[in-house]
């Protein structure tokens, strides 16, 4: 898959040819995670949303990754989230369930001109404190439960099937380790850059914006009809 910079943790997928499930909507998460959540959402400003292209997922998903941006009395934040959809289209009408990994405080350190595409581009450094995935249902039937195996921790998530469609089962380990990484940030227009990995300078920077389509974002107009998922 090429949404590897917002999918960082590995997880075992295996899709099931006949699954039966139950579930309502809702976070799966501890309380502490979903109380911050919402503690944000009241006090968050700015909030933007970017997304990725839609990508196939197994035969009969796709998934999206989106990154909301958003400001706080505290500084500038980032949340990377995943959203799953039933059907191949990434349609809003058959989305199944989202991920949201922890927050990471943004800060810039220094900037300079991308040598390939010209633009002004920011150095960041993005710091999580870690804690647990929060995994939003939304497809009728979708389940959430949180198991431990010989590997740790982790959300086994169950899609049932629909018509044409045999089911999925997949695996989000939690919780998120406490992090710092270094990235690149530039925007042309309504379009988001972030750095290509493949070449980094003595600091832990890449060198360059990443160019691949399937690797850049794309503003989601704020609309009341498609409003920034808050964080």
């Amino acid at each position: 898959m090429k949404l590897r910079r917002l999918i960082q943790l590995t997880a075992s997928v295996a899709t099931a040819a006949v699954l039966s499930a139950c579930g309502g909507g809702g976070d799966a998460g501890p309380q502490w995670a979903q109380g911050t959540k919402q503690a944000l959402t009241s006090t968050a400003s700015n909030i933007r949303m970017y997304a990725t292209p839609c990508e196939p997922y197994y035969t009969f998903y796709s998934i999206q990754g989106v990154v909301v941006m958003y400001q706080t009395s505290d500084g500038d934040f980032e949340e990377v989230h995943n959203n799953y959809f039933s059907g191949t289209e990434c349609d809003a009408a058959r989305l199944a369930l989202v991920k949201k990994t922890p927050a990471s405080k943004v800060t810039t350190v220094s900037t300079f001109v991308d040598p390939d595409l010209g633009l002004s581009t920011a150095r960041q450094s993005k710091t999580t404190k870690g804690g647990e995935l929060v995994v939003v249902k939304y497809g009728v039937g979708v389940t959430v439960e949180r198991l431990i195996d010989q590997f740790g921790a982790f959300y086994e998530v169950v899609i049932p099937p629909t018509p044409g469609n045999t089911g999925l089962i997949d695996a989000l380990p939690t919780p998120v380790s406490e992090d710092t990484q270094f990235d690149l940030a530039a925007y042309q227009g309504n379009t988001l850059y972030w750095g290509d990995r493949t070449a980094l300078d003595n600091d832990g920077y890449p060198t360059n914006l990443q160019q691949e389509p399937q690797a850049v974002f794309t503003l989601v107009p704020n609309t009341p009809a498609n409003a920034p998922a808050g964080p």
